[in-house]
């Protein structure tokens, strides 16, 4: 009899401990959605930079008289963040790119490997569904990082011209670019923003108590 108890706990014991070993698939969805929280973050911060420059530049243009030369350093300091930015959401969408098979390989494995025909579609379905929320994160983003530059060939410009005349005059100037710029730059904004959308259906759907 203690022969048998002693047989059925260590069979217990067995089956908890290969319940507890890692799960690839798993492992690999926590891994994306640590890197989706990521990218979310950082894509969020280049939307919000542009949308400071943009700020600064409309201050610089309206302002009424007075010294000029504190709102354009203020300007040129944001024109140097911003390129910190693009150059990020470039490589952003690339990383994306590069790594999606990664990303994907352990769940597709996983999945191959239920032999229920319902929760395997069930399984599918979700990872489908997390795989097109991927792409249209990455091309959005990759449209945004296109669309950059114009809107950092708007802000060059800009600082060009009023660097050699920083008066009413050069400001009046540029007042055509700005609005250019302005253009260019609510158009990267819109690709990002639909990037960070994606984003945030493809958290969702990684949750552990996702439908």
């Amino acid at each position: 009899m203690k022969a048998l108890l002693r047989s059925s706990l260590l069979a217990t014991v067995a089956v908890a401990a290969t319940c507890l070993l890692p799960n690839p698939a798993q492992a690999g969805q926590e891994k994306l959605q640590a890197k989706i929280a990521e990218t979310s973050q950082e894509v969020g911060r280049s939307r919000d930079q542009l949308q400071t420059t943009m700020d600064v530049l409309s201050a610089l243009v309206g302002q009424k008289g007075g010294d000029l030369k504190p709102a354009f350093e203020k300007f040129k300091a944001e024109v140097v963040r911003t390129k910190k930015v693009a150059e990020a959401t470039k490589a952003t969408a690339a990383d994306m790119q590069t790594h999606s098979a990664s990303y994907f390989g352990d769940w597709e494995k996983e999945i191959a490997g239920v032999s229920n025909p319902k929760l395997r579609k069930k399984a599918e379905k979700r990872m489908t569904a997390v795989q097109m929320n991927y792409t249209d994160a990455t091309k959005s983003l990759e449209t945004a990082a296109g669309k950059l530059a114009p809107f950092l060939s708007d802000l060059a410009d800009i600082e060009k011209i009023l660097t050699n005349d920083l008066n009413a005059g050069g400001v009046k100037s540029i007042k055509g670019t700005v609005s250019s710029a302005k253009f260019n730059m609510t158009n990267v904004r819109r690709s990002i923003q639909t990037a960070i959308d994606s984003l945030d259906k493809m958290s969702t759907r990684l949750k552990p108590d996702a439908k």
